[in-house]
């Protein structure tokens, strides 16, 4: 996973720029089943467990970090930093 410090030197030549905040994207994200289970509690009214990632697991972030690298690393002018997608021009001729 890139830091700030390795991503910065490639917006220096940067025209345009744009950041795209997804703090709350990971909510869609699906659990498998073994980590479902992990998520179980019980009440009064019965057993349950979430099927999506819950906010305040420890590593929510990071598995949401490395589902954005799957789906938009391989993309040209998009850097993604945590829960940001950074999307990059280098060319004015867009505006």
């Amino acid at each position: 996973m890139p830091t700030l410090e390795e991503i910065l030197p490639s917006l220096s030549k940067a025209k345009v720029f744009t950041n795209l905040d997804v703090n709350d994207g990971f909510y869609p994200t699906g659990l498998d089943k073994p980590s479902s289970l992990k998520t179980m509690f019980w009440t009064m009214l019965g057993h349950y467990q979430y099927l999506r990632m819950p906010f305040g697991i420890n590593v929510a972030l990071e598995e949401f970090e490395c589902c954005l690298h799957e789906n938009f690393a391989d993309l040209n002018g998009v850097k993604i930093l945590r829960d940001d997608l950074l999307v990059v021009e280098y060319d004015e001729k867009i505006i």
